[in-house]
This record gives structure tokens, sequence and C-alpha cells, in this order.
């Protein structure tokens, strides 16, 4: 694909900032990015990054990730370790959370708005073989709305707990 075939008419703008240090076996990375794409209602998209691997440990620190939008109400936050001594994960404490919140009813993607709040908590703890995810879904006073499809959710309060053990039993 050639990026001449992407529909844009408005000027796009992004901002980076970086900070990267290998020493010693270890590599910290931070990033800070901006963007604005108007042709997509992409008006303030945000990532910050912190993220350092120590290849003798084989270990991942996420010290800080957040991708997210105010105008949207949209944020996207992760933190945690993750322990790569496997071929897969050999070990993991990740918390993992995805919210978005408006006060009005707003357009998120053609004719769907939504308002009020969704939230998505996670905790992954362990290897793929033996370890869990648990977490909460949470609704407060949700609202979702499609005229074009004469759909409509009116206030969902919601709190659903879950677990989920990767072993197999």
């Amino acid at each position: 694909n050639d990026i001449k075939e992407i529909p844009l008419t408005k000027p796009v703008d992004i901002t980076a900032s970086t900070r990267f240090r290998v020493d010693d076996g270890r590599a910290d990375a931070d990033l800070t990015l901006t963007a604005a794409v108007p042709d997509f209602n992409i008006n303030d998209v945000r990532m910050e990054t912190s993220i350092s691997h120590n290849s003798r440990t084989e270990r991942i620190n996420i010290r800080n990730f957040s991708l997210g939008s105010a105008s949207m109400n949209l944020l996207l936050k992760a933190a945690g370790m993750m322990e790569l001594k496997n071929e897969t994960l050999s070990d993991s404490d990740l918390k993992i959370s995805l919210e978005q919140k408006s006060p009005e009813l707003k357009s998120i993607y053609g004719p769907w708005f939504t308002s009020g709040g969704i939230k998505i908590e996670a905790a992954i703890k362990g290897d793929l073989e033996k370890g869990k995810a648990a977490g909460r879904i949470i609704f407060n006073d949700f609202h979702l709305k499609n005229d074009e499809e004469k759909l409509s959710l009116e206030s969902l309060n919601m709190d659903f707990p879950f677990e989920y053990s990767f072993a197999a039993d």
C-alpha cells in the first residue's frame, strides 16, 4: 500500500520525543508521541511509554504505557513486568485498563454514539500455563445509540468481575 492512497485533505501533525539508553545488557526507552489527523477526527492522540529490558534476566519492565485522547475521553494504560525465559511468557505481573467516559452523547464512529462510562480493568499474573487473569468490566450510566440502525441502550450499570486460569484442567 502506498501512503498516497490515504485520503488526506488536511495537514497531519505528529510530534515525538525519545530517550534511549543501552548499558551492560540493559536497554531503557522512553517515548512521548502526539498526533492529530483531522481527516479521521483524531485531534489529540497522545502516547507515553517508559520501558526497560534486561537481557541477562530476560525481563521487560513496563514502568508506564498510556495511549489516549482527551477529546474522545479514551485512555488505555498498562504497567508491570514480563519474563521471557521460555519460548512463551515465563512469568508476568501486568495491569491493564481501558476507559472511555463521556458526560454527553458523542459520536465514536459513524452513526454510533455513546455517553456515560465503560472501564475494563485486568491483571495478569504468572505464565501462560499456570497463570491467571482477573479483573472487572464496569458500565456506569452507559448509553449507546445508532439512529440509522434504530438501536439504543439506555443507562446500563454493571460491575462484572471475571477470573480466568490459563491452566488446562
